[in-house]
């Protein structure tokens, strides 16, 4: 049995997409993403079940909103400030099936 348990393959972002937790009016930093979720690297540790809303932004400036939930954070960073890795799902996949379907056929 694969350790993978994705529902679809994430695309590496490269800085070509960017993301805001609305809640906290924080810029994070989007890593990869597919149409079942995304990773995302910031200062903040997300609880493992949370749910936060994020926009997405490309450089063009098209914005997609969408409701994820925290499975899984690890530190990785931490010379100069605690940076945490935090994968999400997303939970609305209506909003996943069409925004970000679109952000990722763009993107790729």
């Amino acid at each position: 049995m694969s350790s993978e348990r994705r529902r679809a393959p994430r695309a590496r972002i490269l800085g070509r997409l960017h993301g805001r937790l609305v809640a906290l009016d924080a810029d994070v930093e989007i890593r990869e993403l597919s149409l079942g979720g995304m990773s995302v690297l910031s200062d903040i540790p997300f609880p493992v079940d949370a749910i936060h809303q994020f926009d997405l932004f490309l450089g063009d400036g098209a914005r997609v909103s969408v409701v994820a939930q925290a499975r899984h954070s690890q530190l990785v960073e931490a010379r100069t400030s605690p940076r945490y890795l935090t994968g999400f799902e997303f939970i609305d996949d209506e909003a996943a099936d069409q925004g970000v379907g679109a952000i990722v056929s763009t993107l790729g």
